[in-house]
């Protein structure tokens, strides 16, 4: 068990090792310490695919007050792949709240993002771009985003599987 999970989390395909060094210089680039759990996760399994991946979140038009989705991968740090933080963090700019990192997107184009700074530092956040903002809009107003934990460990603990 990871962490002290409910469920045993396996994830698969990861981006390879990360270093501490490798690590610490990306938090350098993006001038925020990560969560200390999100950190570890990271050198632990640095993206892929994740098991169980289902997961909840607040949504208040949604028939129940909650919809879900799925991860279909998780961010890491590797130089050539798509699903690398340098390349969404460039693709999404000015399109997500600044303190949003994406670490992680759904089949269907939406993010799962981690918040870095403010009252909601370390939450974890359903990104909807079907709801983003438009060229003139400010995405920090935007009705778009979701509460999905108010941790990374949170998250974690409310991942399950389809069965």
């Amino acid at each position: 068990m990871l962490w002290g999970c409910r469920m045993t989390i396996i994830v698969t395909e990861s981006f390879g090792e990360l270093t501490e060094a490798m690590l610490v210089a990306f938090e350098t680039e993006l001038g925020v310490k990560l969560p200390d759990v999100y950190r570890r996760f990271l050198l632990q399994h640095n993206g892929g695919k994740i098991k169980p991946n289902i997961f909840d979140f607040i949504d208040p038009y949604a028939a129940f007050g909650k919809d879900r989705s799925l991860i279909h991968n998780l961010v890491g740090i590797h130089p050539t792949k798509f699903e690398t933080f340098a390349k969404l963090l460039a693709v999404y700019r000015g399109r997500l709240p600044v303190r949003f990192l994406p670490i992680a997107f759904d089949p269907f184009g939406n993010l799962i993002c981690l918040s870095l700074s403010g009252d909601d530092r370390d939450a974890v956040y359903f990104w909807d771009h079907e709801l983003e903002a438009n060229e003139d809009e400010d995405p920090e107003t935007m009705p778009n985003t979701y509460v999905i934990a108010d941790n990374f460990q949170a998250f974690l603990d409310g991942l399950y599987d389809g069965r």
